[in-house]
């Protein structure tokens, strides 16, 4: 597994938080919306169970249920006050990440080509299937979709009950796999790169790779739909 400089951090133990007097509070949409920066370059993610503090009215637990794709607003299950910005407002995740965690809501890709050296570029190679739920569409900020991993001892697997389908947007042979979470897309840039959550993997027919696939061939149009995925969790220097 490669794993981007943002994923190796989380998996280290970083706790993503934000603190800024330029946070604001609506309770009738129930969001939360900073002035400037980036909940998502912060860390922060859908399902997330965050804790606010210094706020005049707001202080408390709730759980992040979508974002907006620019970073500055949350929506959150909780009940809000409005309360314009000016206070000193700290949002922070509770707990730590695991790799499940990490990875809820996003989706898989197939590239043809070598895998890039490092996750912090942008992937190298022909992108020829996206992988998300019953081949939906995937969109980052929500839910809908996307996949979730069921976590083992070791390994994060597809549930038996899910779907993960795809089709084929263009002809070729698979080289390797990218994983990513909610918000990284195939084409950040090197710029955003460092701020994506995403590893590429092995991926091809055999045991030895990451991914074991039944075949690397995929044609343009073609429908595919995953049997079984386990992915064994392997801490390496590469």
């Amino acid at each position: 597994m490669r794993a981007s400089t943002r994923m190796s951090a989380l998996l280290a133990g970083l706790i993503p938080s934000t603190t800024s007097t330029g946070i604001s509070f609506d309770a009738s949409s129930g969001v939360i919306t900073r002035s400037e920066g980036s909940f998502l370059i912060d860390g922060h993610r859908v399902s997330q169970h965050i804790e606010v503090s210094g706020s005049g009215s707001n202080n408390g637990r709730y759980k992040i249920t979508s974002m907006g794709s620019d970073g500055l607003t949350i929506v959150v299950d909780g009940t809000l006050t409005d309360e314009s910005a000016g206070a000193s407002v700290t949002v922070a995740m509770l707990g730590t990440f695991s790799m499940e965690s990490m990875l809820r809501y996003g989706k898989i890709l197939f590239f043809s080509g070598s895998r890039p050296s490092n996750a912090d570029i942008a992937p190298s190679g022909t992108k020829l299937m996206e992988i998300t739920l019953n081949r939906g569409t995937f969109t980052a900020g929500s839910t809908s979709n996307a996949i979730v991993w069921t976590a083992g001892e070791g390994a994060i697997s597809m549930p038996d009950s899910a779907s993960w389908e795809g089709l084929g947007v263009a002809a070729g042979t698979i080289g390797y796999a990218m994983i990513t979470d909610n918000f990284a897309t195939e084409l950040d840039d090197t710029d955003n790169s460092v701020n994506a959550v995403r590893a590429y993997l092995t991926a091809g027919v055999g045991s030895s790779y990451e991914i074991n696939l039944s075949s690397t061939t995929i044609s343009k149009g073609s429908p595919e739909k995953l049997s079984e995925l386990t992915w064994a969790i392997k801490l390496t220097t590469d």
